[in-house]
């Protein structure tokens, strides 16, 4: 019998870094202004919270797969 894939920790990592890129927003607005500040509220913050997402997300792949390759043998 296989165990499912914890897709779970991807959403709970998901929802960490969203919350961190929620956090950051509040301490840019106090840093910078004007159109600096809405442009990396729009582009920058996204792509970061993005690539940090996919970044958790295949470590948690890598954990699992290494760990079920381990069980296996």
């Amino acid at each position: 019998m296989e165990n499912n894939y914890p897709l779970w920790l991807e959403k709970i990592s998901f929802l960490g870094i969203v919350a961190l890129g929620i956090y950051l927003t509040s301490l840019l607005s106090t840093q910078l202004e004007g159109v600096v500040l809405w442009t990396t509220w729009t582009c920058g913050l996204i792509i970061v919270i993005l690539l940090l997402t996919e970044f958790a997300g295949r470590i948690i792949q890598t954990i699992y797969t290494g760990r079920s390759i381990s069980r296996a043998k």
